[in-house]
């Protein structure tokens, strides 16, 4: 036990570091991956979700009564190879009505961060995990989601955000 919480430690502090370094990353993703997320964001990326959900209408009760964006996960991957990570910000509290009523699907924002503005490059419900494949439509990485009924679903790009295929 206490190997696997080392391990998991070791994981959390080199995603925050991927976090807090501009979001780059050493290498593009290559063969099918899945989105690690972190249950505790923190760093730029985590900054570029809370601005962007602040500014998202569909949050905006929420933020009012509770001052303070819903709960997330947090992941980071290079969809397009180009060393810097898209931002995944997964739901995680199912009691907010951002997730199915099982609490197994919740709601699913990727964004990219360029030209100094974040950008929604997809949303869906999904659930973990969150398999980026190793074909790509138009240069971008696919994704293979898992939806509440555990339907697998893969999404492309098709020039602006992520679509079911």
């Amino acid at each position: 036990m206490l190997a696997s919480n080392n391990k998991l430690g070791r994981c959390f502090r080199a995603f925050a570091l991927a976090a807090a370094c501009c979001l780059s990353l050493s290498a593009p993703a290559s063969a099918a991956q899945k989105v690690v997320f972190n249950p505790f964001p923190s760093g730029l990326g985590a900054q570029l979700v809370n601005k962007a959900w602040r500014a998202e209408p569909a949050y905006k009760d929420h933020i009012k009564s509770l001052d303070m964006v819903p709960d997330y996960m947090l992941g980071l991957a290079d969809l397009n190879g180009d060393g810097t990570a898209e931002i995944f910000a997964r739901h995680s509290d199912p009691d907010l009505g951002f997730c199915d009523p099982k609490g197994v699907a919740c709601l699913m924002h990727i964004y990219v961060y360029a030209n100094k503005k974040t950008v929604e490059i997809g949303k869906f419900m999904a659930s973990e995990p969150v398999i980026i494949l190793d074909s790509k439509t138009k240069g971008i990485s696919d994704l293979l989601i898992v939806d509440s009924t555990q339907t697998k679903q893969t999404y492309v790009w098709n020039g602006k955000r992520y679509q079911p295929k």
